[in-house]
């Protein structure tokens, strides 16, 4: 799996050697693999990685279970992760926008906040992979996308790298 990511990195140019990368660490099975694929690849190609972990405040003692395994398992592979504790639902009412967006746009704020913070460039490479891809293109053909719209999530976007949408 790993030569896999590899492959694809290099193949898509998606993470150049020596990159500074904050990865987006939910503590799930997806982001799991993506800090532990890239923990394994900066043995070679001399990341430098950080975790952060958003805690929106809607799951309760679930949601401090997933931040403590976040932080113990980043710290046992020797990286740093940050922690924010957001109120997701008030951001949502504050905007007049959906939970999900409202989780998704304080997300990637907090990590190009901590980005230009920790390292001042580089990118921030998030878990998301084949399934999710499939799920977004279903999304929108559902919602009723014509042609142009029938896209699903690209590997690189900005900052924003996707090393797993092979996987």
């Amino acid at each position: 799996m790993i030569d896999k990511i590899k492959k694809y990195i290099k193949e898509q140019n998606l993470i150049k050697s020596g990159e500074n990368i904050v990865i987006g660490f939910s503590g799930g099975p997806d982001s799991v693999m993506l800090l532990y694929a890239l923990n394994e690849l900066r043995k070679e190609f001399g990341y430098n990685l950080l975790t952060v972990h958003i805690n929106h405040q809607l799951r309760g003692e679930d949601a401090v279970k997933d931040e403590e395994f976040s932080k113990d398992f980043s710290n046992s592979l020797g990286v740093k992760c940050i922690s924010f504790h957001m109120d997701v639902n008030g951001y949502a009412k504050e905007h007049k926008i959906s939970v999900e967006d409202a989780g998704r746009r304080i997300r990637y704020e907090k990590f190009n906040e901590v980005l230009k913070r920790e390292f001042q460039s580089g990118v921030i490479a998030v878990g998301h992979h084949k399934n999710d891809d499939a799920e977004t293109i279903l999304l929108n053909l559902i919602r009723g996308a014509g042609g142009a719209g029938l896209t699903g999530i690209s590997d690189k976007k900005n900052n924003i790298v996707r090393p797993l949408i092979d996987i």
